[in-house]
Order: structure tokens, then C-alpha cells, then sequence
């Protein structure tokens, strides 16, 4: 199930933090009761949804199969500093989304996804994430930042059907 968080794509209201937050649990929600019991759920965040979905985890009443995180970032204050913001304007960037923290010590397998060609988030970032918090590393090649979304990028998602259908 995609879905756009309020105030993105299609949808109404208005972006803010604490609606990412809340429209994850309720997207997740509406996923479980779709899925039925017994059913493998997997929680894939892309981009700005790595931190939403790293976030929310905890907050899930039924932990997913597994966690997915693409094309990420490792907080929100890094992810600026990555872009180019000044480290002096980073400070006016909220201090939230902390993949490791978030995630740390959670019973189900969490596995980031990042491409060598994404221009926007290194994947030094990435790479340093996935060994500092022992999380399974899989590196896709030349694929820019958000080139797998707005294209058929079998080489890209077959790396993560692959990987969700291992044990």
C-alpha cells in the first residue's frame, strides 16, 4: 500500500511533523486490517518516509515483518547538512527522525537500501548507519535520488523483493 502523507501528492491538509506521524500509524493500520491475518507486512519509508517510518515503529501495536529504508537519511539535521545547508542553519532544522535511536533493538530485520548515484543523501551516510547500528546494508548502482520512483527501475526494487522474500 502507497500512500501520500497530508498535505503531499493528493492528499489534503497540511504538511506538518506530527502529521507524518500520525498518517504512518493510520496508513498502517488500514494495511493490517487489508492484509488480514497470517499476511507478511513489510514497511518500506523512501526518501523523507525513512525517518517518518524509523519514527513510528515503536508506536506499532504488531511489529512488521521487516523494516526498509530507502534512499534515507540518518536524522533530519544530517539529511540538511547533506543537501548543503550551512551547519550553522541546521540548527533551525527540528533535531527528530534518528534512524538509529529509533530503531535500535527493535526483534525485526531493518535493511537499508541506497544507491551509489543518489546526488541528494550520500551513501557514506547510509553505509554508516547500517554499521553502527548492525543494520543488513544491500547498495544499488547508479540510480540518482529519486530516479527509481519515476521510473522502471526493476534493478532497484528487485533488490528489495529479493530480500523480502528471504527468511
Amino acid at each position: 500500500m502507497v500512500f501520500s502523507y497530508s498535505g503531499y501528492g493528493k492528499s489534503t491538509g497540511r504538511v506538518r511533523v506530527s502529521h507524518c506521524g500520525e498518517d504512518f500509524l493510520v496508513a498502517y493500520d488500514e494495511l493490517l486490517r487489508r492484509a488480514g491475518a497470517g499476511t507478511p507486512i513489510f514497511v518500506l519509508g523512501y526518501s523523507l518516509g525513512t525517518g517518518v517510518a524509523a519514527s513510528g515503529i515503536r508506536k506499532l501495536a504488531t511489529m512488521p515483518t521487516a523494516v526498509f529504508l530507502c534512499s534515507g537519511f540518518t536524522s533530519l539535521r544530517e539529511a540538511g547538512l547533506e543537501i548543503g545547508f550551512p551547519r550553522w542553519l541546521t540548527r533551525c532544522i527540528p533535531d527528530i527522525w534518528h534512524a538509529k535511536d529509533s530503531l535500535g533493538g527493535i526483534e525485526v530485520p531493518v535493511v537499508i537500501v541506497h544507491s551509489d548515484g543518489d546526488g541528494l543523501f550520500s551513501i557514506k551516510m547510509a553505509e554508516r548507519l547500517a554499521a553502527t547500528s548492525g543494520f543488513e546494508f544491500i547498495a544499488a548502482h547508479s540510480f540518482s535520488h529519486s530516479a527509481p520512483l519515476f521510473t522502471v527501475a526493476e534493478e532497484y526494487w528487485s533488490l528489495v523483493v529479493e530480500r523480502m522474500l528471504q527468511p
